[in-house]
């Protein structure tokens, strides 16, 4: 199954929306789509429910930007928070990322999405060139 084009639509509005984060637009569409690719999360309905979970994530963060993990090697200055889905692929262990960089007034986010899939996190944003 395959998640409708209304429903990435959604996402993407969902997440834009959220006040005090600013992420490129074309990588808040990769990462939606990426969502959108992880066999566990191919439902409608369950990738709905692991956009809600990373929307409330983000949110958190903006409330407390200390929250998250610090990074090093190629990701010093940035943070990483890991949550878990409702659906997680590899249990107890969150499945979810977040990386991003706390700033002033708002929070610049690199990337989200799911730990290993469809390819592993860190090496997807670091080859894409975010950084």
């Amino acid at each position: 199954m395959t998640v409708s084009e209304k429903a990435l639509r959604q996402a993407i509005t969902t997440i834009a929306s959220i006040d005090g984060i600013s992420m490129n637009p074309q990588h808040l569409l990769l990462d939606i789509l990426a969502l959108s690719k992880v066999p566990s999360f191919a439902e409608e309905q369950t990738f709905n429910s692991v956009v809600g979970t990373i929307a409330k994530a983000l949110r958190e963060i903006v409330n407390n930007h200390a929250i998250g993990d610090n990074l090093k090697n190629d990701f010093t200055g940035f943070k990483s928070l890991h949550t878990k889905s409702d659906y997680p692929t590899d249990p107890p262990h969150d499945d979810l990322r977040i990386v991003y960089e706390p700033e002033t007034k708002q929070v610049w986010v690199i990337a989200f999405g799911h730990r290993y899939l469809p390819d592993y996190f860190y090496e997807r944003v670091r080859q894409s060139n975010r950084l």
